[in-house]
């Protein structure tokens, strides 16, 4: 008799439970023209002081761009976990500070469906990748937003004496950023992820013996174009007129290296990871935007 009393009290908790969730749980969309930064810890300490090519914030997971989904479970608390709907098929765990919700997201019914993500059109993507060198945009792990967003202040920890010396604002991109930015969140924000990504024009395996006059000749035969990336192990470069941009960390930010250097910039990062014991240190060439690709593009993006 009580096994079956403890077991109707079970079934009915677990009824509840899956008809009628937490009342207090909701879901928010960014708004247009609106960020938020998306932490991977609740501490309230997050930011340190940095130079001026960059900011070391490693906590920073990405920037959810507008039209992100959110589900929020404790909008009681200053900092909210929240779980993000990065597409269709994957979701993310993070932390949002509250002040974002209320000043730059609106509430949605349960089960809103997301957007499908449409790149940047091609000329808008040169125009943005000119502006990163023009204004030698800074470095930010995390980073992929161009605006400056400011923090709330217990948000920030300043190494200058435990001192916040002015209000510290994220801006910046990381280099897989810059791609997650300008393709509007196609592409993923990670490395290793965009090793999987669109059309892979040509790979050089980790064994593979490589010399500058091979390297020079294959990036004439294929005739890159701006948005065109090349992965080389945990770092990622964006071919843009004729040369490469990326964001080389808090000591240099946004770097550009034009097209009689390119094949020698390259050639010192393959030296890089060949210095590794990654099993997955080939560099592969790769192509993405859908203008390039045409109808091939669903094909590369299941």
């Amino acid at each position: 008799m009580k096994k079956r009393y403890l077991f109707t009290i079970f079934y009915l908790f677990f009824v509840c439970v899956t008809l009628f969730p937490c009342r207090g749980e909701k879901t928010f969309v960014v708004r247009e023209g609106c960020c938020v930064p998306l932490f991977g810890t609740d501490c309230l300490k997050l930011l340190y002081h940095a130079g001026a090519h960059g900011t070391n914030c490693y906590y920073l997971c990405t920037v959810l761009l507008p039209g992100s989904l959110l589900d929020v479970s404790d909008l009681d608390k200053k900092i909210s976990k929240v779980v993000w709907h990065a597409n269709t098929k994957k979701t993310f765990e993070g932390y949002v500070h509250n002040e974002f919700l209320k000043n730059f997201c609106e509430e949605v019914p349960k089960n809103t469906a997301g957007n499908s993500p449409s790149p940047m059109p091609l000329k808008e993507i040169r125009t943005i990748l000119q502006r990163c060198i023009d204004e030698r945009v800074p470095y930010c792990w995390g980073g992929n937003w161009f605006e400056a967003i400011p923090l709330p202040e217990d948000y920030v920890f300043s190494q200058c004496g435990g001192k916040i010396e002015k209000a510290y604002e994220l801006r910046g991109f990381d280099c897989s950023g810059l791609l997650y930015f300008i393709s509007n969140a196609l592409l993923p924000h990670s490395t290793r992820q965009l090793r999987n990504c669109g059309k892979i024009l040509y790979k050089i395996e980790k064994n593979d013996a490589v010399s500058i006059d091979d390297l020079k000749e294959k990036l004439a035969a294929l005739r890159l174009w701006d948005s065109d990336y090349i992965v080389i192990e945990g770092h990622v470069v964006v071919w843009y007129n004729g040369g490469v941009i990326e964001f080389r960390g808090m000591d240099h930010g946004c770097v550009f290296t034009p097209a009689e250097k390119t094949a020698e910039r390259i050639m010192a990062l393959i030296a890089a990871s060949r210095k590794t014991d990654d099993n997955e240190s080939d560099v592969r060439f790769i192509r993405w935007h859908p203008e390039l690709l045409k109808k091939e593009f669903k094909t590369y993006f299941p």
